[in-house]
């Protein structure tokens, strides 16, 4: 990612974990672990579901790729694979 874009990240992360402690009786209260996992979880199959496999692990990897290297894209990254749940 590029400098500004992290800048960006911390700077919300602070003004949101400054709020947090402002404004609760302690930061621990706002985090629900299980409410946390169902979410991310829940997630997760809905896109197993959604979509193929292979298309699955063709997003991750890109996106991998994009954050590495932001400015290395060609039109190949965003085409579907041929054999695609996309039609």
């Amino acid at each position: 990612m590029l400098p500004f874009a992290w800048l960006g990240v911390l700077l919300s992360l602070l003004i949101a974990a400054g709020l947090m402690v402002l404004t609760t009786d302690g930061p621990v209260s706002l985090f629900n672990v299980t409410g946390l996992t169902i979410v991310v979880l829940g997630t997760f199959g809905a896109v197993l579901v959604s979509y193929p496999w292979r298309e699955v692990q063709r997003i991750v990897r890109l996106a991998v790729r994009v954050f590495r290297h932001p400015g290395n894209r060609n039109e190949r990254d965003i085409e579907p694979s041929d054999d695609s749940f996309c039609e």
